[in-house]
């Protein structure tokens, strides 16, 4: 994941704003997913077996195209800014507890490993 904070320069007041700069994390499975059926594009997604948790965890965050909506508002940095946060906080609330369980079942293949003698501290 990449996020990293760059300055926007607003053209029309020529304030200066930090926002939030979203590349491989907008192009997650996750993310993707919520564009799509936010966008009602499932009929023509295949997911595969459907098991992610981004549609029930993030049905009620209502995330539009962001090339569409950048093109919009990028000089209104008073509406993009929230935009932005939305997509952190809603792609946060999907990849954390991924990141919880692959720690879990790490922990876990540690402890097996321990047990059965192929463990050996570097």
């Amino acid at each position: 994941m990449c996020l990293c904070l760059i300055k926007v320069t607003c053209i029309w007041s020529r304030e200066e704003r930090l926002l939030f700069h979203i590349s491989a994390l907008i192009m997650s499975p996750a993310i993707l997913g919520v564009l799509a059926k936010e966008q009602d594009l499932i009929s023509q997604t295949d997911f595969g077996t459907q098991k992610s948790a981004s549609f029930d965890t993030l049905a009620d965050v209502f995330i539009a195209s962001f090339g569409c909506y950048h093109r919009h508002f990028r000089h209104d940095l008073s509406v993009l800014e929230p935009y932005m946060l939305k997509i952190v906080y809603a792609a946060e609330s999907v990849v954390r507890p991924l990141l919880k369980r692959q720690i879990e079942l790490l922990r876990a293949e540690r402890e097996r490993w321990i047990r059965e003698g192929r463990y050996r501290e570097n």
